[in-house]
């Protein structure tokens, strides 16, 4: 999983959006790509959950992550609601990784 997500990281040429970001490390342990953050923690750049204000106002990105955290509640309306914000994702979780690439 390690070797997917950087090379995913690294792929990125625009802002990722990083669902669920917890503390951000990712931001810290890749500060040379542009991020943007939704979660419930003061390092998020926006203060909410998927499906609540704050994530209905987001813009939408060409690429977004969500590590260890679309797996919470409804796994099948989460996953709907991410892919409505990024054309290109990737979705990892405790034991599968997940990468999703749309054309629209």
């Amino acid at each position: 999983m390690i070797d997917t997500l950087n090379d995913f990281i690294q792929s990125c040429d625009d802002t990722i959006l990083d669902i669920g970001c917890g503390d951000f490390n990712l931001k810290w342990a890749y500060p040379d790509k542009k991020w943007y953050g939704i979660d419930k923690t003061i390092e998020a750049d926006a203060w909410g959950y998927p499906g609540e204000d704050a994530w209905d106002e987001l813009e939408h990105y060409k690429y977004g992550v969500a590590i260890n955290s679309i797996h919470h509640g409804d796994i099948e309306r989460n996953l709907v609601t991410a892919l409505e914000k990024v054309t290109t994702t990737l979705m990892c979780g405790s034991s599968k990784t997940i990468g999703i690439s749309l054309v629209r």
